[in-house]
């Protein structure tokens, strides 16, 4: 893939048809440097890279090639080549390969393969739990799940060490799944060393890159971990209606045909572009948000790998994070209210989906506190919960060895079907 002016590529080499020297000349805006040279004035025209010149070419028949000197390309409308002194200041055109297009992130820590992206950072270890929180920051981004022996293969050969996985069976014991909530496959399942010999909490799952085989330790042992997300299903950009930049964007910026090419532009070149502008004129390519400004009629879309709530260059939590709820997940309990005690049901389900790996989420319900109790029901409610209340604590019969039990009995479920 060609570029102008990029210094960390060697100089164009040889051009093998006239349809390309077209082309670089209708790029070039003046006459630039090629590969083509006689630095050492042997009178052997070489290219940069030591490959020796076919001066029978038909794209250089009628070129003059003094000794000594470097090959310069002409302007579109010339299309010619040229031989000038080497010490002349000229800009110059570089080719290199084309590297796998990906809309992964670039940032330090990242790499891709086979439409996914994998974060790993050696340095950092911590337990199961605390690695699953530490991948979540970012979008879309789970513990590493393993879909092949390919990939396995692809990891082993790419990250050093034994780390951990989002494979776990903290559901069901010696039943495991990924975090993804997607089951173990029997091609993977081979690898897996379950050690249930030596028995204890053994719920969480690591790989050893050195054996290419997966086994269970407690999900407490500090260990570094490798995240993985979608490249296809993590949407990138962050909308922001309202907001656009100073100054007229047609003017001052590159711009797209649709909001989707100017987004997978961007994504191709967000080491230069944060964020994607569309306004009643067009879709612009963004190189910085430092200017952006209210209007009412622009939306933004910024590019940003960090999840809800989290923020910076390496996705720290933009704020503490809220209390968790007050639910109740055992399945003992049922209602078909929207509400239990004041709190939506599906404020429990969304935080056992986020915050654990179980798959039956939809039986959790809020659990009624006495501060609840108080405040989210209405007077025959409260009669009800604390008739109901009152019963379990007497049938309870508690003595003073479990009277650390009685915080339990405060905790009833309201169902609106029961008299």
């Amino acid at each position: 893939m060609s570029r102008l002016n990029q210094r960390n590529e060697p100089p164009l080499p040889p051009p093998s048809v006239l349809p390309l020297q077209a082309w670089i000349a209708a790029m070039v805006q003046k006459n630039s440097w090629t590969g083509l040279n006689d630095v050492d004035r042997d009178g052997t025209w070489t290219w940069a890279e030591g490959q020796a010149a076919n001066l029978s070419s038909p794209w250089l028949a009628d070129t003059q090639l003094a000794t000594g000197g470097c090959l310069e390309i002409g302007l579109q409308g010339e299309g010619q080549v040229a031989a000038s002194s080497c010490s002349e200041l000229k800009p110059w055109v570089c080719e290199g390969p084309l590297a796998p297009r990906s809309s992964c992130p670039t940032e330090p820590g990242w790499s891709h393969w086979n439409g996914s992206c994998y974060f790993w950072d050696p340095s950092l270890a911590s337990g199961w739990q605390e690695a699953l929180h530490a991948c979540r920051r970012f979008k879309k981004t789970e513990l590493l799940h393993l879909t092949s022996l390919q990939e396995k293969d692809w990891v082993r050969s790419n990250f050093a060490g034994t780390f951990w996985t989002g494979l776990n069976d903290l559901k069901e014991e010696s039943v495991f799944r990924w975090t993804t909530q997607e089951p173990l496959s029997e091609q993977m399942a081979q690898y897996l060393k379950d050690d249930m010999a030596d028995g204890g909490l053994k719920d969480c799952v690591w790989f050893n890159s050195s054996t290419g085989l997966l086994g269970d330790a407690s999900c407490k042992e500090e260990r570094p971990f490798l995240c993985k997300c979608s490249e296809a299903a993590t949407e990138w950009f962050d909308e922001q209606t309202g907001h656009g930049v100073a100054g007229e964007p047609s003017v001052l910026y590159p711009s797209a045909e649709s909001l989707e090419q100017a987004k997978q532009e961007c994504l191709m070149e967000h080491s230069v572009c944060a964020a994607v502008l569309q306004t009643g004129t067009g879709f612009y390519l963004i190189s910085s948000t430092d200017s952006i400004v209210t209007k009412p009629d622009s939306t933004l879309y910024r590019w940003t790998i960090c999840a809800e709530g989290f923020s910076g260059p390496s996705c720290h939590r933009a704020s503490a994070p809220p209390p968790r709820p007050a639910c109740d997940c055992s399945g003992r309990f049922q209602t078909t209210a929207e509400k239990v005690c004041g709190v939506p049901v599906q404020t429990c389900v969304e935080d056992c989906q986020q915050m654990t790996s179980w798959s039956n989420c939809s039986l959790c319900l809020p659990a009624c506190t006495e501060v609840t109790l108080m405040s989210g029901l209405d007077p025959e409610a409260l009669a009800l919960i604390t008739m109901v209340q009152y019963k379990v604590l007497h049938s309870l019969n508690l003595t003073t060895e479990d009277e650390r039990d009685r915080g339990n009995s405060s905790k009833i479920i309201y169902d609106a079907k029961y008299p």
